[in-house]
């Protein structure tokens, strides 16, 4: 039924996706079963259609047709119930795509228009939803990953927003659909939605490229690790040492890596993935070599000073005075790295 390829050979049924694709599947099944039953009856006439004499012909033929029409109404409630399981853009194209493939009597062709049309109206739907959710957010995008910095972050916002929309478009244009009122409305609506985020995109990356300074280099002339203020002043204020004591020795240890650094070396990181170009002074600094360098220095350092600050932790106060020798031996060997290593 409706699956006759040139030659008169029978093509197999489409492949349908989704929750209710056996159901459909059955269902096409069983209108191809009837069609076969119609057929059959013609077939099996015994008196000859050209026989100008016989008056039951015009009763068979009215059945036969009485009984295509009853299967075009069927096949459209095939139809409108493969689509209330279609809840995406993407869902619907292909069942388009499927139906559209034997879709070749006048009512099964306008039952796929009319899905087409509603097709495109839900993905005018999405427009407005990702128009609104861009506009709403875009002065403080929310971030998809916490490490994500501030600038590239909010690129990479958008741009996930902007793959949405293309996919959808791709995928209409994808397939040869019958053009509809929709169809012209979604394509400029979508059009302008595009321009507008990726407009937000450059002047992202520009803002970025405004911030980094030149003269970098002199970041690097810090120290490995740093104390840690708040704990140095509490000790400082005397709640760890005796009065008259003013040493830093056994003070919870930070990575004294500069701060604007490790957001250059994220910024530089995600807009080589949105492949945008990196200005020559954060190259410098965070070329391919020098990135990876850095970071297992970061990881080296981290590795000493969670160590240190865990020997700290668990430590009470009388503990510590108890180990105040080996917490000094331990502050001796780290000692290069809170003035000397860089």
């Amino acid at each position: 039924f409706a699956r006759k390829s040139v030659g008169g050979a029978q093509r197999p049924l489409p492949d349908f996706g989704g929750a209710r694709a056996l159901e459909v599947t059955k269902s096409l099944l069983d209108i191809q079963g009837t069609f076969d039953k119609l057929m059959g009856v013609l077939r099996g006439l015994d008196y000859s259609v050209l026989d100008v004499k016989a008056t039951r012909w015009h009763d068979d033929h009215n059945a036969f047709k009485n009984g295509m029409k009853d299967l075009e109404v069927m096949m459209t409630n095939v139809i409108n119930t493969a689509f209330e399981g279609a809840r995406t853009v993407i869902a619907g194209v292909e069942l388009l795509e499927a139906f559209g493939s034997i879709a070749h009597r006048e009512a099964i062709k306008r039952a796929v228009e009319k899905k087409t049309a509603e097709l495109y109206s839900l993905f005018l739907e999405d427009l407005n939803l990702v128009k609104r959710d861009f506009d709403a957010n875009k002065k403080a995008p929310p971030m998809m990953n916490r490490e994500h910095p501030r600038y590239a972050g909010a690129a990479m916002w958008a741009k996930a927003r902007l793959l949405r929309v293309q996919r959808q478009r791709a995928k209409l244009d994808g397939q040869r659909l019958p053009p509809t009122r929709e169809q012209d409305e979604a394509r400029a609506q979508c059009t302008q939605l595009e321009s507008a985020i990726e407009e937000y995109i450059r002047r992202c990356y520009g803002d970025w490229v405004q911030t980094v300074e030149t003269g970098l280099a002199k970041y690097l002339e810090n120290s490995l690790m740093t104390r840690a203020q708040a704990a140095l002043d509490d000790r400082l204020n005397g709640t760890l040492l005796k009065r008259g004591e003013r040493t830093e020795e056994g003070v919870a240890l930070e990575q004294n890596f500069d701060k604007s650094l490790i957001r250059l070396f994220n910024e530089v990181i995600y807009w080589e993935k949105l492949r945008y170009d990196i200005p020559f002074v954060a190259m410098e600094i965070c070329g391919r070599d020098n990135k990876e360098r850095f970071r297992v220095m970061r990881e080296n350092v981290m590795l000493v000073v969670r160590d240190y600050n865990s020997i700290l932790q668990v430590l009470t106060k009388d503990e510590r005075r108890l180990f105040q020798e080996r917490i000094h031996f331990l502050d001796k060997k780290i000692t290069p790295g809170l003035g000397k290593l860089k």
